[in-house]
Parts: C-alpha cells; sequence; structure tokens
C-alpha cells in the first residue's frame, strides 16, 4: 500500500528533471507552497488510497467467497422492552424472576462499551452490588457496534441464522425480521459482508420448504435483499445458507432436501449447505439413507458442522487427517467448494445440564489448532462457529474474561482459568489472525499452477 500511495502522490506532481524548460520558473514558485499544504494535499492521497483499496477489499469479499473468513451471527438475544417481542429471549427462560434466574446461556458478554440506551438491567448482581447487565439484538445501535467489531479485527463477513421454526410464528417472524434489517444495515455501514442462513433445526417437514420458499421470495422480492451491496455472492450468485441437510435430528425428507436445492438453483442462487460431520461415509450424525450422497453432491458449497466432533487439539489434528482432508478431496473431485467449521470451546451447562466448560478453550490454543489444521490442508475460507453464541458457549465476541467479574449466585463460566491473562476481545484478536491465514491459502490457490480451489 505504501509504494501505491507513493506512486499515486509522485505520478500527480512530477520532479522539477521532469518539467518542461519553460515551466521550471512556476515550479520554482510552486516549491514556496506552505508546508501545511503541502501535508493536506498527502493527506488527502492517503485518504483516498485507503478509500480506493478498502472498496476494492469489499467488492472482492463480496463477489467470493474465497479468501473470506465468515462467522455465525445468532442475533436472537431480546429483552424486555426492546421493541420486539419475545422478552428475555436466549438470556432467560420465559417465568424467570428476580429470585429466580433461569439462565440459559454460560458466557456473560462484555457490556462495558455499550452505551446506556443499548444495555438491559437484569436482576443479577455484580460482586460490586452494580446490577449485570446484558445486551439486546433489536437494538440497531448494538448489531452495528458488533459488525464494527468485525472490522475492527479483520473479519469479513457473517452469516444471519434464521430460524425456519420461527418463521411460522408471526411475532417469533418479527423479531426475526427487525434483526435481520439491523443486521444488513450495520454491514452495509461497516464495510462487511452477508448472507441469510436457514436454520432448519426444528421445523416442522410438512411446511418446512414452503416455508423457506415463501420466506426468501419475501427477501429477494419486497426486501430486494440479494441487491444491497453487502450481501455475499459465489459463483456470480447470491449466497444463501441451509443448515441442517442430511442430520439426524432434522426432519427432512430427501426429496424435500431435493426440492429446496432446485428452489434456489431456479432462483439464481449459490447455496451452501450446513451438513453433518460424516456426510460423505453417512455415519454418526447423518442419515445413512444413500439417496442423501445425491443430495451431497448437488450442493455447491458444503460446510460440514464440527462443533463437538472433538475436544482437544490432537483430536482436532486426528479430525482434520481423518475426515476434513478426504472430504475436501471428494468435494473438490465433484467441482464443488469446501467452507470448513471451527470453533473455540463449548459449554451448555445452563441450557442442557451438561458439565460447564465442556470443551475447553485452553487459552485459544485449541482454536488455533484447528484454524492451523486448514490451512495446513489449503482451505482458502473458513467459517467460525459462533460471533455471539452464548448458550453453547462458542462465542468469539467480547465476554467477560475472569469469574471474579461475573454476577454472583449462579453458575457461569469464564472462558479461560486465570493463569491465560486473556482480555475480553481475545478470541476476536485469534479470529483476525485466522483471516490472515485464509487469506494467504486463497492467494496461493489463485496463483496455484492449474488449481481452482
Amino acid at each position: 500500500m505504501r509504494g501505491w500511495i507513493h506512486e499515486l502522490v509522485t505520478s500527480a506532481s512530477p520532479t522539477r528533471s521532469q518539467l518542461p524548460s519553460a515551466n521550471r520558473e512556476r515550479s520554482k514558485e510552486s516549491s514556496r507552497v506552505p508546508l501545511l499544504h503541502r501535508v493536506r494535499l498527502l493527506a488527502t492521497a492517503v485518504a483516498l488510497a485507503g478509500l480506493f483499496l478498502s472498496q476494492a477489499a469489499a467488492q472482492t469479499r463480496e463477489a467470493s467467497l474465497f479468501g473470506q473468513h465468515i462467522v455465525g451471527y445468532q442475533g436472537w438475544f431480546g429483552c424486555p422492552g426492546d421493541g420486539a417481542p419475545g422478552g428475555w429471549s436466549h438470556w432467560f427462560r420465559p417465568g424467570t424472576s428476580p429470585t429466580n434466574p433461569d439462565l440459559t446461556f454460560d458466557l456473560w458478554p462484555d457490556t462495558a462499551e455499550l452505551d446506556p440506551d443499548e444495555r438491559c438491567r437484569t436482576a443479577l448482581r455484580l460482586a460490586s452490588g452494580q446490577p449485570a447487565e446484558v445486551f439486546s439484538s433489536a437494538n440497531a445501535k448494538t448489531v452495528r457496534r458488533h459488525f464494527a467489531w468485525m472490522r475492527e479485527y479483520d473479519i469479513d463477513s457473517a452469516a444471519f441464522q434464521r430460524f425456519v421454526a420461527a418463521l411460522a410464528v408471526p411475532g417469533r417472524r418479527a423479531r426475526l425480521d427487525k434483526v435481520l434489517s439491523n443486521v444488513l444495515a450495520a454491514a452495509q455501514s461497516e464495510g462487511r459482508g452477508l448472507f441469510v442462513m436457514y436454520d432448519l433445526s426444528g421445523a416442522k417437514a410438512g411446511s418446512l420448504v414452503a416455508t423457506i420458499e415463501d420466506d426468501w421470495r419475501r427477501l429477494s422480492g419486497q426486501w430486494q435483499i440479494a441487491r444491497i451491496p453487502a450481501y455475499i455472492r459465489h459463483l456470480g450468485a447470491p449466497v444463501v445458507g441451509l443448515w441442517g441437510i442430511g442430520f439426524k435430528h432434522v426432519d427432512l425428507h430427501p426429496d424435500d432436501a431435493m426440492r429446496l436445492l432446485r428452489f434456489f438453483r431456479d432462483q439464481g442462487v449459490t447455496v451452501v449447505g450446513g451438513v453433518p460431520s460424516y456426510w460423505r461415509t453417512r455415519t454418526r450424525d447423518a442419515r445413512p439413507e444413500p439417496l442423501w450422497s445425491d443430495i451431497y453432491r448437488a450442493i455447491p458449497v458444503l460446510s460440514p458442522w464440527t462443533v463437538g466432533r472433538y475436544t482437544s487439539p490432537s483430536e482436532a489434528a486426528d479430525f482434520a487427517r481423518d475426515v476434513i482432508a478426504p472430504d475436501k478431496a471428494a468435494a473438490i473431485a465433484n467441482g464443488q467448494d469446501y467452507l470448513p467449521v471451527v470453533f473455540p470451546g463449548f459449554s451448555w451447562h445452563n441450557l442442557k445440564g451438561a458439565p460447564l466448560g465442556q470443551i475447553p478453550r485452553l487459552c485459544g490454543q485449541f482454536y488455533q489448532a484447528q484454524v492451523q489444521n486448514l490451512s495446513k490442508l489449503g482451505a482458502s475460507m473458513l467459517y467460525t462457529a459462533m460471533f455471539d453464541e452464548v448458550d453453547e458457549g462458542t462465542a468469539i465476541f467480547k465476554i467477560v474474561p475472569r469469574s471474579s467479574d461475573l454476577p454472583v449466585g449462579v453458575k457461569l463460566l469464564a472462558p479461560d482459568p486465570p493463569s491465560c491473562v486473556t482480555s475480553s476481545d481475545h478470541y476476536l484478536r485469534l479470529a483476525g489472525n485466522a483471516t490472515a491465514l485464509i487469506r494467504l491459502a486463497a492467494e496461493r490457490r489463485r496463483d496455484g499452477p492449474g488449481a481452482r480451489r
């Protein structure tokens, strides 16, 4: 960038030796231009160069998934009185009270940077006696702040989770629409990309396909969502995620899965398929019927879900060697792209009653090991699960790092032990490092002899 700016400035202002002789006297006068004016000219050139490069990066990001680091964005958090139905959505269970705070999450968000109108006061207290506060995804200012963090820590894009089961309930759909409008505005303002990812878990088979088709027609028609500059494209078409294809716990028939893929193909959309970890062998978390193999082969971008499939760096290395490497090779051989998933750790004690800190983060070593494994395999795109998922303890956004700063009287998790000496933005920093590795792999893919990915 430094060389590009220098070229811009010097090409705009030739040296005296380059000037025709008739103009050299005038150049003497120009040399007397006050230093402050020259500094302003240089500052303008630098600003223009930065604008040019940021626009070029944004255009590259929005045109392809290659070289992109994407985070899953739940955006499902609510507070009473936030203007959207749902009460304490994904913070506390219905019926919670000051004397019985029934939490559904394990990690506490760091709200220190939030303005007073972004904070929701809970019935819980900190050790200092101050009220413990959370946030609402219905607050446009907070969503923009999240996307500003993505920009600050060099995370390219977000996949906004749109839950199909909620779309059938008017009040819940209204909340989803409210947050989606916040996400679209935030991505555009902060120069981040985004795409919609439909989550099929919990949806009813009989209405699932029609619900998604109707919703996408509304978003692409009334909302004109695919025309928004921040909306991600890949293979020349807008991207839509379908998470849950082929999972044992998702109520989706193979015929309905193929119908969805055909629908989006006819709509001119590139589908990212959130599929089971063992999609290729149709074992463990995947449905066993042979028809599913035909469906997987019809998905333009495969993104196997790996959260919870290994619990340590050594297990992650084994999984990368034994599962991800052959999966990626099979996808490429079939002309498909491969979007691998990494996660920082896992904990859903308050949601499911499992042990607190079920998959330890190890001061970030667990997350870093996964990214390095994928870098060695030449992965040229990456999906981190998730940006804001505190219910399952996979959040990478700013979270309270020390147990002493957590609310008292409830069981919550500090992401790492005190020996780690981490800050609330530790995992955002690691995510930025992951972005750099993925971009390097994408450059190698582009420059390699005959390599497509």
